[in-house]
């Protein structure tokens, strides 16, 4: 969908064709991430039979469903940006989130909280800086 949304803006000179593709995403992501919650424990069971890793998957399923839902924020904004020659800024702007990703997860080590649940955690908090980054930045562009 943000293929399709940057593929209209730049025909048409609008930014505003994100916002479909955003919620078209989030419904078809949304749908797909309750079947997921719903039959957790059946598609874990495709992947191991460990009783232990069945039992627990229901939280970092959750969190990595979150993970994905945000991420369907930020993908059409970076497209679009994309397509209205912002490269360098999207570059900048992924540099800094890898770099803060590491040292996140590098102290997290450190400090003895490294774990999975923190380690989404850290992911969608990063993941929603860049949706407003992305989001501040595609309304101070100048569509010609």
């Amino acid at each position: 969908y943000s293929s399709a949304a940057l593929t209209k803006a730049l025909q048409t000179k609008e930014i505003s064709y994100q916002k479909i593709s955003i919620m078209l995403s989030l419904i078809i992501q949304g749908i797909t991430s309750i079947l997921i919650i719903v039959f957790s424990s059946f598609v874990t069971s495709i992947i191991t039979n460990q009783e232990s890793i069945i039992n627990i998957i229901h939280t970092y399923m959750i969190l990595g469903i979150s993970t994905s839902l945000i991420m369907c924020l930020v993908i059409p904004y970076k497209e679009v940006l994309q397509g209205f020659n912002c490269e360098k800024f999207i570059a900048l702007i992924t540099i800094i989130y890898v770099v803060l990703d590491i040292i996140v997860v590098l102290l997290l080590k450190e400090t003895n909280l490294l774990n999975l649940n923190n380690i989404y955690l850290v992911n969608i908090i990063l993941n929603m800086i860049l949706y407003i980054i992305y989001k501040i930045k595609s309304t101070k562009i100048k569509y010609e």
